[in-house]
């Protein structure tokens, strides 16, 4: 079955491939004494694009990490620990207790004024 899907997209490419060859020697043809600016113009665009579609299709594939286990419980204990942490507010976390979202900062710009989250 793969050696049928490499058939159906090799015949796919060589038909493309025929099509553009033929287009950019009409672009040649329709252009006059510019037809050689039109091919060393798009000439290489075109081998560029097949060299882009070449390395897709055989570069090679990083194997992909296998995911690590973990159990609710320990997910619970970390959601436990974040919610501990951010004073009993899961949002907004941040990985140190000692910065706060609402802690005032110095600033040039007025404070804002009317109802706020915090």
């Amino acid at each position: 079955m793969q050696a049928l899907a490499w058939l159906v997209a090799a015949a796919i490419l060589g038909l493309n491939v025929a099509l553009v060859y033929q287009q950019i020697g009409e672009w040649m043809e329709g252009s006059g004494t510019w037809g050689t600016v039109v091919a060393v113009g798009v000439s290489p665009v075109a081998l560029a694009l097949v060299g882009l579609l070449g390395w897709m299709t055989f570069r090679p594939e990083k194997m992909a990490e296998r995911a690590v286990e973990v159990s609710a419980d320990e997910v619970a204990a970390v959601a436990a620990r974040s919610n501990a942490a951010s004073g009993g507010s899961a949002w907004p976390w941040t990985p140190d207790p000692a910065i706060r979202p609402c802690s005032p900062r110095p600033s040039p710009w007025p404070a804002p004024t009317g109802p706020s989250w915090c």
